[in-house]
């Protein structure tokens, strides 16, 4: 006979909605963690954000604001300034001066950026 174990997700089913375009029940947050940690900050709620804390180390947090540019500029400018990480560091703020160039709307740049 054979024996069908039961898989335990890697993520949580509160956070299924949050990552609609992969399988939750193979997810592994871990090996895709820029991407995880991206995702929970662009589109989570309180609960998501405090999974992402004890599932990821401030540092790893930072890092992911420093390295990948997929958040929109206003979370970006957000999270800088709740895991203080200076502006200049956080790589989706790189092209908000380009943004200004460019003539988006004044709301869709960071103030960080308008006061300069």
């Amino acid at each position: 006979m054979v024996s069908i174990g039961y898989h335990k997700p890697m993520i949580s089913k509160h956070l299924y909605t949050l990552f609609w375009d992969t399988n939750p029940e193979t997810f592994d947050p871990g090996a895709h963690s820029a991407y995880t940690i991206n995702r929970v900050l662009e589109h989570g709620d309180e609960a998501a954000v405090s999974w992402l804390l004890g599932e990821f180390t401030i540092e790893r947090i930072r890092d992911a604001l420093r390295t990948d540019a997929s958040l929109s500029p206003r979370s970006a400018d957000f999270w800088a300034l709740v895991f203080d990480v200076p502006g200049s560091e956080v790589a989706a703020l790189d092209n908000a001066a380009d943004a200004l160039a460019a003539g988006r709307r004044a709301a869709d740049v960071p103030r960080r950026m308008r006061l300069l």
